[in-house]
């Protein structure tokens, strides 16, 4: 058979292209494994890249008339442009007759295509004797079997109402801190996901950590899947939860320890399992695996926790990092409703620069960002500004941006920058060639963005500087990171926005200097599909040694930021006093 479909006839495709906009349940059955080059016209081509770019960002496929509103804002040449329309034409008005059988082989054809690539490369496979790639090649078999397969239509309104009825028909599973539990209704349920978002060495762990030790409590069974700690610091942080003897204590007390623990093995038959697994390695798809060999072992598991989900590589790479992230996290919502499990997942807040990435610090010139200490005065637009924070060095992809002036910069995809007449914005919110940004120079403060280009995953790190929150880097004057941020919010989340976009819940952890050097934390619950969002824990207490977290005052965000204005008043009141006191 033909590797595409010009032999099936040019009337064909123009019925299927209108199919792809019409009907919206057989776009979502065939828009992930259609190609551009199924099609032999090159106007047919161009139609279907856009469809499937729109459906990319929209999750829908655009009609005819915004299909080209898309084709006259991206095809600059007119002739093409006037080809393009008339073909649009030509799909808007293809005949209807027949069009059941122009899906079903359309279907038919996308599902062989996808099952000769696999077969492919399980013939490679075999005969390269890797058998590490049997997870892999089990998942995309999967994959290129679901080319066709439409959803379920759905169950009766009135179905299961005794189950529906049930004041506890959720069953939650609490996470451990009351305050959050209470706005959850008790906690989170099977097929419900959870994020916990923060920058490196702010809490996620502790409070991932506190969430697993709390379930296995109410006795659930509880798989704490970890990548990057040592095995005996997360079973000793388990340890000081039940024994209230910090970490390093602990060998000092062994007598407690094993009294603590025999107590807990008597009461308890569920299983709290810890496992350790390769960082940057392993997709979602063998995880899954890992879990339901836990299951055939005869362990029903009722919670997983995942620490952290940026260290999962997706099973199918794409071109674009960050929408390979989203689909990472999809699948782990997909699993958990599958296999009727609750799961915590937690990732990374901040934004980072490259490791090469030059600054001006006082008194010491122009040295690497990766030199630079707490308590370094670094230049900004106001002079220069203290540096309160260092975060951990992190390996993350990154991309270089070129000006016009031929002032470069490597960055994450979340990387904020100061734009004229935009605000602030990364690569990941929109941030793109032509956009304007400020440098610091003897001639000019504007320039603009000349390219952006991929370049892979290199070490980088980030800062928090007082008062701005920005530092110039290369000349290109960029945001800090946001452990600074009084409250974290989902637009602060780094990579695809697709992670907001999954969590039934969102909660995020900041920490100014002061906080983190008192134990002290600003939590909030920036997103809720059970119960009230929008909630602030200010200055609670996080000590991440004993892993205690309280959470005893909360604000709404609005509430919150009113706080915040009203204490700037009074210190300004404050300094008029003392100025007045001074005068006198």
């Amino acid at each position: 058979m033909s590797k595409n479909f010009d032999y099936l006839g040019q009337t064909f495709q123009l019925q299927l292209i209108n199919q792809i906009i019409l009907d919206k349940e057989f776009a979502r059955a065939i828009i992930d494994f259609i190609k551009v080059t199924y099609f032999d016209n090159k106007y047919f081509k161009l139609i279907i890249q856009m469809i499937k770019e729109y459906y990319s960002k929209y999750e829908t496929s655009p009609n005819f008339d915004t299909l080209e509103v898309v084709a006259k804002s991206e095809i600059s040449q007119e002739l093409a442009l006037k080809i393009v329309i008339d073909t649009i034409t030509k799909v808007r008005n293809a005949p209807l007759d027949g069009v059941e059988i122009v899906q079903d082989k359309a279907l038919k054809f996308c599902k062989q295509e996808e099952v000769k690539i696999v077969l492919e490369k399980a013939q490679k496979v075999i005969n390269e004797g890797d058998f590490e790639s049997y997870d892999q090649l089990e998942e995309l078999l999967r994959y290129a079997l679901q080319v066709g397969v439409k959803e379920s239509n759905g169950f009766e309104v009135f179905n299961d109402l005794v189950d529906v009825l049930d004041e506890d028909y959720r069953h939650p599973i609490p996470m451990g801190v009351k305050g959050i539990d209470v706005l959850l209704k008790g906690g989170l349920a099977k097929g419900e996901v959870g994020i916990i978002f923060a920058g490196p060495g702010i809490g996620k762990s502790t409070l991932l950590t506190l969430v697993a030790n709390t379930a296995f409590n109410n006795n659930y069974n509880v798989l704490h899947i970890f990548f990057e700690d040592n095995p005996k610091i997360i079973q000793r942080k388990h340890l000081t939860l039940w024994t209230k003897i910090s970490p390093d204590e602990l060998p000092n007390h062994k007598d407690i320890v094993y009294d603590t623990v025999n107590k807990i093995k008597e009461n308890h038959t569920n299983k709290l399992i810890l496992k350790k697994l390769p960082s940057d390695t392993l997709t979602m798809n063998q995880i899954k695996n890992q879990i339901r060999k836990v299951i055939a072992d005869g362990i029903k598991l009722d919670l997983v926790v995942l620490d952290y989900i940026d260290c999962v590589v997706p099973d199918r790479q794409g071109n674009d990092e960050w929408k390979n992230e989203g689909s990472v996290i999809r699948h782990f919502e997909a699993m958990c409703h599958e296999l009727n499990i609750a799961g915590w997942l937690g990732t990374q807040g901040n934004r980072c620069v490259s490791l090469d990435t030059i600054v001006d610090i006082k008194n010491k010139g122009l040295i690497y960002i990766k030199d630079v200490v707490i308590g370094d005065n670094i230049l900004t637009h106001k002079g220069y500004k203290t540096i309160s924070y260092v975060f951990p060095i992190e390996k993350q992809p990154v991309y270089k941006i070129k000006t016009k002036s031929g002032k470069e910069i490597k960055v994450s995809a979340k990387h904020k920058f100061p734009t004229l007449g935009g605000g602030l914005l990364s690569i990941d919110s929109g941030l793109s060639v032509g956009d304007t940004l400020f440098v610091k120079n003897t001639n000019i403060i504007l320039d603009e963005i000349e390219s952006i280009e991929l370049v892979g995953k290199e070490d980088t790190i980030d800062i928090t500087v007082d008062d701005t929150h920005m530092f110039y880097a290369n000349d290109i004057y960029t945001h800090n990171s946001s452990i600074s941020s009084q409250v974290v919010t989902n637009d602060q989340m780094g990579g695809s926005i697709k992670k907001a976009q999954v969590g039934h819940v969102i909660i995020s952890i900041a920490k100014s200097l002061q906080q983190k050097e008192m134990n002290l934390a600003t939590v909030a619950i920036t997103k809720s599909r059970i119960g009230k969002d929008g909630i602030v824990f200010e200055n609670c207490k996080f000590d991440n040694e004993m892993l205690e977290i309280d959470t005893d005052t909360t604000a709404t965000f609005l509430g919150f930021e009113e706080q915040q204005v009203e204490k700037k008043k009074e210190r300004i009141k404050e300094l008029l006093a003392k100025k007045t006191d001074n005068f006198l």
